[in-house]
């Protein structure tokens, strides 16, 4: 007879395991589980909750926006306020002139995002031979297929299948090893992914 198990499959955890800490409440950078443990969040939750748990002034803007529009798809040809606002907010803290707002709904997403926007955009600029992406190992650049293609994490890597073609990787602290890919295939490079702090990557393009 077949165990009962629990309806949620957890990412990166044994398919078979059915013992979790299960948190019931967060305040600040605290958090709380069922039995009462106070636990410090370190990690932000998984790097997304720098702004800290329980903070009630979010909390009321967010049910405020729901109450009036929780979301629309912003496909041409539509748009909404907040994220126009967002868009110019972020634009005037960015340190690029003439920059533009993408965006996207997890950093996975993110990353596939902008290696297709990479080379999309060496596309547009009469260079479709600038499909490769460089990575450096020990980087984690999501779940997605382009990002598990790119990082440098090879257990994370197995089972898959074939991935996203065009992919080199160099030691995380080896800038020679960085230098001579560069030099070797520099003219077909498309993009190069890092990671820019612990958790997170960003993906950067130069045209021309």
């Amino acid at each position: 007879m077949n165990q009962a198990r629990n309806a949620f499959l957890h990412p990166f955890a044994k398919p078979t395991k059915d013992n979790f800490i299960k948190l019931v409440r967060g305040k600040g950078a605290l958090v709380w589980d069922d039995k009462g443990n106070e636990l410090v969040d370190g990690m932000a939750s998984l790097w997304y909750c720098a702004v800290g748990h329980g903070r009630k002034e979010i909390a009321d803007a967010v049910a405020k926006q729901i109450e009036t529009l929780e979301a629309y798809s912003t496909f041409d040809p539509f748009t909404s306020d907040p994220v126009e606002q967002l868009a110019t907010r972020l634009v005037s803290l960015c340190p690029m002139s003439n920059a533009r707002v993408f965006f996207c709904g997890s950093g996975s997403e993110a990353v596939d995002s902008a290696m297709k926007l990479a080379r999309l955009a060496h596309v547009q600029a009469g260079q479709p031979e600038r499909t490769v992406i460089i990575s450096r190992m020990r980087g984690y650049h999501g779940t997605n297929y382009g990002g598990t293609s790119a990082q440098g994490l090879p257990l994370n890597k197995v089972g898959y299948g074939p991935l996203v073609a065009d992919v080199e990787q160099v030691a995380s602290d080896d800038l020679e090893a960085l230098s001579v890919i560069m030099t070797q295939r520099g003219k077909q490079s498309g993009c190069d992914s890092r990671r820019a702090s612990a958790g997170s990557g960003r993906c950067l393009s130069s045209i021309g």
